[in-house]
């Protein structure tokens, strides 16, 4: 049986949100672990920095 209505039905929009959903998840998550190595470097070169500045002044 063909349809004659033009558009997407109820569960071709509900999969098309949930992929939306998922990949946005995915996205934040990824994006998150890249920001905390970043940030975990960024404290790991102020610590080194502050290591040697106190050796040198000793």
């Amino acid at each position: 049986m063909k349809s004659t209505e033009k558009g997407l039905t109820v569960g071709e929009l509900t999969t098309f949100i949930a992929i939306l959903i998922i990949a946005g998840l995915a996205w934040s998550t990824f994006k998150s672990k890249d920001e905390s190595k970043e940030n975990s470097s960024s404290i790991k070169a102020l610590a080194n920095e502050y290591i040697l500045t106190k050796t040198n002044l000793s």
